[in-house]
């Protein structure tokens, strides 16, 4: 308590001291938001997963429906049922490049959304060209795309 009195002790040290405490609850705020869009991030990722697998079981699943082939399964929302998948997402970026999928050297393909739209953001290389897709999460449709050749 006494080390804490002398950080207030002068006006000078009271200033310093009341800004590097606004700084690290700043820095402490910050943190938190990026903790925070991780595990949204993660949790996404995960459904998408997960309706992948339920995809699947569907289909090895003759004449029974979705529903039965997810029984004691967490029910999707209804945006999760009508992503493309990541794995699509990759093929359309790779394909309008015209490059063969096992060509491209990904370094980014994450689920994000950007101003109310489920998009993925699709990073690749192919001999020293970078290759920066935005797909529609739920119509594959390529919304935006760069590419950077190194001269």
């Amino acid at each position: 308590m006494r080390r804490f009195r002398q950080l207030f002790s002068t006006p000078k040290r009271a200033i310093i001291s009341t800004l590097c405490l606004i700084a690290l609850a700043a820095m402490l705020g910050a943190g938190a938001d990026l903790a925070a869009d991780a595990i949204a991030e993660h949790r996404a990722i995960s459904r998408e997963s997960a309706q992948q697998n339920l995809s699947s079981e569907a289909a090895q699943t003759s004449g029974s429906s979705t529903e039965q082939a997810a029984s004691g399964r967490t029910q999707a929302t209804t945006e999760d049922v009508t992503r493309i998948g990541i794995d699509k997402a990759k093929q359309i970026a790779v394909s309008h490049a015209g490059i063969a999928l096992s060509e491209a050297a990904f370094q980014k393909a994450k689920l994000e959304k950007d101003n109310g739209r489920t998009e993925y953001e699709i990073e690749f290389y192919h001999e020293g060209i970078e290759y920066d897709y935005t797909v529609d999460a739920a119509s594959g449709k390529i919304l935006e795309y760069d590419i950077d050749r190194d001269d």
